[in-house]
């Protein structure tokens, strides 16, 4: 078979292929090329060529996620709890800049098609409860109706939610073991890095504890 070759300089939509980078061994034993590339909004990242030259990257993720904050203004729940739910949920599964990117889109997680769009969700969802955020009744399954609903953080705990993997120093752990290692609630480290922090900040930053006055 003949080595695909792509000039350096070539554009794919938003992306700009810099140079080959190596390659990655899959866990079926099939050899992937690599690519460092650049996209327009300027990150740089590495993603595969085969994907790249076949029209599947487009960009770094980025191009979705300015998508869904256009459409954002047509319904007005911008801002929302809900639509926030909405919107992270699209993030960690279609933004590979997104640090749990890892654990979700990384690893196959996907948003079924018809909760592309946030007026679809909202049909089939309802509005956030208080107190409560969305969850996969099967960890190992997409985003979709059938695979959804609002549960409180301590059901959460309770599913397999807290079998998600990072890495931290080198080790590869779930979130709740590093829980226990640190000391920290496994609240508090999903919370963090659903809020975009990233792994080093999320397991060392220690707890603010609230200062109480009281009023005699």
């Amino acid at each position: 078979m003949k080595k695909l070759f792509i000039k350096e300089g070539t554009k794919f939509g938003k992306v700009t292929f810099i140079k080959e980078s190596g390659i990655k061994v899959e866990p079926s034993g099939g050899i992937d090329r690599l690519a460092n590339c650049k996209c327009d909004c300027g990150v740089y990242f590495t993603t595969s060529i085969y994907s790249i030259n076949r029209g599947r990257v487009m960009s770094c993720g980025c191009a979705a996620v300015v998508s869904l904050k256009k459409r954002a203004t047509k319904h007005g729940w911008c801002g929302t709890k809900t639509y926030k739910t909405w919107e992270s949920m699209n993030s960690r599964c279609r933004n590979k800049n997104n640090p749990m990117y890892a654990v979700y889109g990384g690893r196959g997680i996907k948003i079924c098609k018809r909760w592309h769009s946030f007026e679809n969700f909202l049909e089939d969802m309802g509005e956030r409860p208080t107190g409560k955020s969305i969850d996969r009744i099967d960890n190992d399954g997409n985003y979709c109706k059938e695979n959804c609903r609002w549960s409180t953080q301590k059901e959460q705990n309770n599913n397999t939610s807290r079998n998600h993997f990072v890495e931290y120093k080198g080790e590869r752990k779930t979130i709740m073991q590093w829980s226990e290692i640190l000391g920290l609630e496994f609240s508090v480290i999903c919370s963090r890095m659903n809020r975009g922090w990233d792994v080093d900040r999320a397991m060392i930053e220690k707890v603010k504890k609230r200062l109480i006055i009281s009023k005699n």
